[in-house]
């Protein structure tokens, strides 16, 4: 296969969040847009799922690339790997994974990126912010 024209850098779609979001119940979706808090992947049900774009260390990076993919209100957490800072970024908080691998899936065909978005139980995301959180 011929390697992609910009595989540097991820091409920006801005329509690809939204209709990633489309694909969840309003409930999610008014969830994936309402805020970029730690206290919303908090309040959300801890049998949720999420698709997790991607983790940096430098929450202004994460933020960058967030606004490089077109996420207009991102959310995301702060945790720690090896004791340093860790930023999480999420596409959404879904019901069930089967809600978000179709979320997961809509986004990928509408943003080539070169890191794959992945799908996750939110319940040990909740687990790592409440710690962190509690020192």
């Amino acid at each position: 296969a011929a390697p992609a024209q910009n595989a540097e850098k991820p091409v920006p779609r801005r329509p690809a969040p939204a209709s990633a979001r489309d694909t969840a119940p309003a409930a999610d979706r008014a969830a994936a847009v309402s805020s970029g808090s730690e206290s919303q992947i908090l309040a959300a049900d801890a049998d949720s799922w999420a698709v997790q774009l991607i983790a940096l260390n430098d929450e202004a990076a994460l933020q960058q690339y967030a606004a490089d993919l077109g996420v207009g209100t991102p959310i995301y957490a702060q945790t720690r790997s090896d004791g340093e800072p860790l930023f999480v970024l999420l596409l959404g908080i879904y019901p069930d994974r089967e809600t978000a691998d179709a979320a997961r899936a809509a986004f990928m065909s509408n943003a080539p990126i070169e890191v794959s978005p992945w799908v996750r139980p939110l319940a040990p995301l909740q687990q790592a912010v409440r710690a962190l959180r509690a020192n």
